[in-house]
C-alpha cells in the first residue's frame, strides 16, 4: 500500500501476475469475488492480461450474499487487452468493507487473454457482449479451481 496527501492506495483481489491464459467461451461475464478489509472509494477495475489483443469491459458488483455477484456498482466501457495490468478507471465510488465480485465481459471466445491460475472459484454467468456490463448480473455457475487475475483499486 502507498500512501501520499493522507491518501492510501489499495489493491483487493488477485494482483499477483499469474502465466496461465483464460480460456473464456465468448457471451459471458466472468468474475472473482473479492474481499475488501475496511471501506474505501474505488478509482479503477483491473485485470492483468497476458497478451495484447481483445476487447473487454469490466464492472464492481454486490455479492447477493449466496456467494454470486448482484448489481452493478461501477463499470467501464470497452477496452482492447494489453500484455500488463490494465487498471480501467471508474467514477470514484466509496464502498463499505464487505465481499464484491470485480467482473468482465470479452467480445468473443478466446480473445480476453487474463491471468489465469488453477485455484480458488470464479463465476461465469451468460450474457451478450455490449461493450458495458450490465446493471444486473446474469444468473450463472461457480466454477471451483479457476482463479482469474482480477483486482479492484482505491484508496482508503
Amino acid at each position: 500500500m502507498a500512501c501520499t496527501t493522507g491518501k492510501c492506495i489499495v489493491r483487493d483481489g488477485y494482483t499477483t501476475p499469474y502465466s496461465g491464459v483464460a480460456n473464456n467461451s465468448g457471451n459471458y461475464i466472468f468474475g472473482m469475488l473479492v474481499t475488501v478489509p475496511y471501506p474505501i472509494t474505488v478509482t479503477a477495475v483491473a485485470a492483468i492480461t497476458i497478451a495484447t489483443g481483445g476487447v473487454f469491459a469490466m464492472g464492481l458488483y454486490t455479492d447477493v450474499g449466496t456467494g454470486l455477484p448482484g448489481t452493478l456498482i461501477v463499470g467501464t466501457g470497452a477496452v482492447t487487452g494489453t500484455s500488463s495490468a490494465q487498471e480501467l478507471a471508474v467514477t470514484p465510488t466509496a464502498i463499505a468493507a464487505g465481499s464484491y465480485w470485480v467482473c468482465a465481459s470479452a467480445s468473443a471466445a478466446g480473445v480476453d487473454h487474463w491471468g489465469y491460475e488453477a485455484a480458488n472459484s470464479d463465476f461465469a454467468g451468460a450474457y451478450t457482449y455490449t461493450g458495458t456490463m450490465p446493471a444486473t448480473a446474469p444468473s450463472g455457475s461457480i466454477y471451483s479451481g479457476d482463479t482469474l487475475n482480477f483486482y479492484l483499486v482505491g484508496y482508503e
